[in-house]
């Protein structure tokens, strides 16, 4: 699309991605994200038969980053985008026939799913969407199995200053703010994983210092 869009409407996006021009925000979103997805797919350490929820999953087209190194493991993706949904569904034909993925259009505060079912969850790049953290992580620790793990990715408030981003209308946490949330519903453990992350913005390359929280249940 030609026409310049506002800032509104690209934060309205890239909150809920809908539509053909979802679709060119998600795919763009697919690049930026790509570096940290892989990054933190890698953390999961899994075995056979696991079970792991991917919160944003947006179109799927990453998925394969996973799916090909744990040709064992089966994934449910959930999206509050109904387009999403649908292009996940198209770009993964092949791991859906194979009983190896599902999605649904659901929100992360209140999951079609039952207590205690997956070993792994994680979100990546999806904090910002959330206004109270308590309530998700809440609804996330109940779906985790006992000792499952939750990976959430997260460049701080102070490193967003960077972009110029803190103007904006998503919401931005400190790492500290978090882990205290994390905590607070009930994950015993949480580790930190440091990740480096370079974006380009205005053909400059910046340098971000972002994290994955692995929070243990």
């Amino acid at each position: 699309m030609s026409e310049k869009i506002s800032k509104e409407e690209f934060e309205k996006q890239l909150a809920n991605p809908v539509g053909e021009l979802g679709k060119m925000v998600a795919d763009r979103m697919n690049q930026v994200n790509y570096d940290i997805t892989k990054f933190t797919y890698g953390l999961f350490g899994l075995h056979a038969n696991d079970k792991i929820l991917e919160i944003g999953i947006g179109n799927g087209k990453l998925l394969y980053l996973l799916l090909n190194k744990h040709p064992m493991v089966k994934v449910y993706g959930i999206d509050i985008s109904k387009t999403m949904i649908e292009e996940a569904i198209k770009n993964n034909n092949g791991f859906i026939d194979s009983n190896r993925v599902q999605f649904f259009n659901a929100y992360s505060k209140d999951m079609p799913f039952d207590s205690n079912v997956f070993k792994v969850a994680c979100a990546i790049n999806w904090i910002y969407f959330i206004k109270d953290l308590f309530v998700d992580f809440k609804e996330i620790h109940r779906v985790l199995k006992p000792k499952g793990r939750f990976y959430v990715t997260l460049t701080p408030k102070s490193e967003m200053k960077k972009l110029n981003m803190l103007n904006s209308n998503f919401n931005f946490y400190e790492i500290y703010e978090v882990e205290l949330k994390l905590k607070s519903c009930g994950f015993s453990k949480i580790n930190k994983h440091s990740f480096e992350e370079k974006i380009e913005l205005q053909s400059e390359e910046i340098l971000l210092n972002s994290v994955v929280f692995e929070a243990i249940k």
